[in-house]
């Protein structure tokens, strides 16, 4: 019985982790690379990211792609494994913020910058993870004194207390927020993504091949 109760109490313990993961989202993407694996869950507020996503997976078009784009304290970037047959058309900016932001783990799509791209529409194949850096609070809100001094366009809202706790003690790229389209977050291989932005490169390209060898797709 007692073996029971135990087996019982994990069984309910496994579920509630879920369960809070699936308040965002049901989908999970997972990303086997040589350096490890990396587990992803997409929101299901941002449907047109979410959806050409899970697209792209189901097609291949990731699978052996590689992570080309290393911005230390910032992020890993990847596209497709052939983006002359995989890119489309832009997709419409789903900037759900302050609720999805740039913490450290945060999925995003890649766009150009905002004076050429003022919808801030993102491309249909590049995305990014964020890696980040702890700030203390004194520098965040310098930080965030100067974004909003820089954002006279779109106008820029003070931090929430959840991006100032993300942001000091598990760290993140605040200053790419409200600016990009965030639609998912890793729930899994935090340390992997992290140690792939500290591979060695030479203007932001890795030194060494970091291959995605597979990416599947899966619901909750």
């Amino acid at each position: 019985m007692k073996i029971l109760s135990i087996l019982f109490c994990l069984f309910l313990l496994c579920g509630c982790g879920n369960r809070d993961y699936d308040k965002i989202g049901k989908t999970e993407i997972t990303i086997e690379t040589d350096r490890g694996r990396i587990v992803i869950r997409l929101y299901d507020d941002t449907p047109v990211y979410r959806d050409n996503f899970v697209k792209l997976v189901k097609q291949g078009a990731y699978d052996g792609a590689v992570w080309h784009r290393i911005v230390r304290d910032g992020f890993i970037q990847a596209g497709t494994n052939d983006e002359a047959k995989y890119v489309g058309e832009t997709l419409p900016a789903e900037i759900v913020y302050p609720r999805h932001f740039h913490k450290a783990g945060a999925v995003a799509a890649a766009k150009e910058d905002d004076d050429v791209n003022p919808e801030r529409r993102s491309s249909n194949t590049q995305f990014y993870i964020v890696t980040g850096k702890v700030f203390t609070p004194g520098s965040l809100a310098e930080l965030r004194q100067m974004m909003a001094d820089a954002d006279t366009v779109h106008g820029f809202a003070p931090f929430t207390e959840q991006q100032k706790s993300a942001y000091t003690k598990r760290g993140g790229a605040p200053h790419l927020d409200g600016a990009y389209t965030v639609f998912g977050e890793v729930v899994e291989g935090l340390g992997v993504v992290q140690s792939i932005g500290h591979e060695k490169t030479v203007d932001e390209k890795p030194v060494h091949r970091i291959v995605i060898k597979r990416v599947s797709v899966s619901t909750r």
